[in-house]
């Protein structure tokens, strides 16, 4: 067992917060409202796909929420652009990680972009009266800076840290930054501060991910083998899902229809009658009655496997914490 710093990936959900091991809670927690010193972040750490995506007060960031329109506005608004377009730096990824970007995408009305439901139905969408004008001078007040980046990073077991120290010191108006962990058992927020901008994290769990299929069903190597057929999963923030579907894109596959379930049993059930495929960790399906009634198809090496973290903010260590770790790291020493 390492121990590591930050590391943020959906199916990485702190142990000490799990619900039922077959159960999902699926509720989207809120981030909370526009708040000047306060940003959010989302993060994903998949395979080799790293995905951060964070969000932001342009108060935060810029000094200011109205558009810019003098040339010392214009040029604070560039400055924090170039600023964005650096996310290795502003991250500190490691170097050894050797992650490098493969799409990036900044939108805020500073940056020239339409605000985000701008149009709130059809009524508005030709609307140049006062009030329409003067609610969007209203929207403007409260701009945000939203940055999304993906990347392939060719080594990430060396993401060994993602500490947000340079995010806190490149934008001080930035006071706290509320990160979401989203993984199989739901979300999970963790609050980072200019104090506190490090979470320290042990891999607890390595799973095994199997696709499961009716009984008879024809041999499972690749995605393109399953290509168009329904399959059965939680909902859009479930790491696993995330996994299966890449699963299926990475061979130029599509599911079919996708049926949203609630536990792991009802995904079972559904197969074992033949209405589809589903993903889920060899160790769970062996645990439940029935799992004889459906065939078992490994995964490729390169999503085979997934781990659980148990992740806890840098400064907060205490006895029962340190306990805690000790008796999950003798347990893995113990396990053949």
């Amino acid at each position: 067992m390492r121990r590591l710093l930050l590391a943020l990936p959906f199916a990485l959900l702190p142990l000490a917060i799990a619900h039922a091991a077959d159960e999902h809670d699926h509720e989207h927690a809120s981030l909370g409202a526009h708040e000047h010193g306060v940003g959010r972040l989302n993060a994903v750490l998949d395979g080799q796909a790293l995905e951060l995506e964070l969000d932001s007060p342009a108060m935060n960031l810029v000094g200011f929420e109205h558009l810019a329109t003098s040339a010392a506005d214009k040029a604070k608004v560039a400055a924090v652009r170039k600023q964005l377009e650096n996310p290795v730096a502003l991250f500190n990824l490691p170097k050894a990680a050797g992650c490098v970007i493969s799409t990036q995408e900044l939108n805020s009305p500073l940056f020239g972009d339409k605000p985000e439901a701008e149009h709130d139905d059809d009524d508005d969408d030709h609307a140049t009266d006062s009030k329409g004008a003067a609610a969007h001078e209203h929207h403007h007040d409260h701009s945000e800076i939203h940055a999304h980046y993906q990347f392939t990073c060719a080594t990430p077991t060396a993401l060994s840290n993602l500490d947000l120290s340079q995010v806190f010191k490149t934008f001080p108006a930035t006071q706290k930054i509320q990160v979401q962990l989203i993984g199989p058992s739901g979300q999970q927020g963790v609050e980072a501060t200019v104090t506190a901008a490090t979470l320290e994290g042990v891999a607890v769990f390595e799973e095994e991910m199997v696709v499961i299929a009716p009984l008879h069903h024809a041999p499972i190597t690749r995605g393109q083998d399953v290509n168009g057929e329904s399959i059965y999963t939680f909902r859009s923030n479930c790491s696993y899902r995330h996994h299966f579907e890449r699963w299926f894109a990475q061979d130029g596959a599509v599911p079919g229809r996708i049926f949203e379930m609630e536990s792991y049993h009802g995904m079972l059930a559904c197969v074992s009658a033949g209405a589809g495929l589903a993903l889920m960790p060899r160790s769970m399906l062996e645990s439940m009655p029935g799992f004889i009634t459906v065939s078992v198809w490994p995964l490729t090496d390169n999503f085979r496997v997934l781990h659980t973290w148990l992740i806890w903010r840098r400064g907060t260590v205490s006895q029962s914490l340190n306990s805690f770790v000790r008796l999950l790291e003798e347990r893995v020493l113990e396990t053949p």
